[in-house]
């Protein structure tokens, strides 16, 4: 039976005082960063948006916009893992153009394909490609939700049976779902825009 696991970290954006300590969800700060790197060079996320998911190119071209853009940061403790970048930035290039999203939403779904197990990353890029393609009008649904959000985990929970139908046979997995929201907006960025590039 799968077991799904929700996460959400928080940490403190800039350093009030203690008794006017603002905390601020994580996803939260890095959809903001990912917005400012989008909006300053979107060039280059494009790029990265462009490369293989979890390739040496990828970790390169995230690595490469971080580095230049870091007035992006304000304060913030920022991931530096590029999957969390590349999320943020694919979340980005949807508000920046709805229709991608819209294009997404008219897609038939495809019969889940259960990926085989795997660990770490590698598993969730085959299980958001499986949510993704079985179900593109969920996968755009829960990616207008706001993160860290109600509506966010039961956008989430609202692929129903394709949660299961898309999980390894025999595995359990606690899902993260920022990790995942990562991974399925990378996809669904690709699928939008080049069909055969996810």
């Amino acid at each position: 039976m799968m077991r799904v696991a929700f996460a959400v970290l928080l940490v403190a954006w800039d350093s009030p005082p203690a008794s006017a300590q603002v905390l601020v969800p994580k996803q939260t700060q890095i959809g903001d960063f990912g917005a400012c790197l989008f909006k300053q060079a979107p060039r280059e996320s494009t790029k990265l948006l462009r490369t293989v998911l979890d390739s040496p190119q990828e970790r390169e071209a995230a690595k490469t916009l971080a580095n230049g853009h870091t007035s992006c940061i304000r304060g913030r403790v920022i991931s530096a893992r590029s999957g969390a970048i590349r999320g943020a930035v694919a979340q980005a290039a949807f508000v920046r153009d709805p229709t991608l999203l819209e294009a997404l939403t008219r897609r038939a779904g495809a019969t889940p394909t259960r990926p085989p197990a795997a660990d770490g990353r590698r598993f969730l890029i085959e299980y958001a490609r499986c949510l993704v393609a079985a179900d593109p009008q969920h996968t755009a649904a829960f990616l207008r939700t706001p993160y860290g959000s109600d509506a966010e985990r039961n956008g989430f929970l609202a692929f129903g049976d394709t949660l299961k139908a898309c999980m390894p046979l025999g595995e359990q997995y606690h899902v993260d779902i920022p990790d995942i929201r990562n991974q399925i907006a990378a996809i669904a960025w690709q699928t939008a825009s080049d069909p055969k590039a996810s």
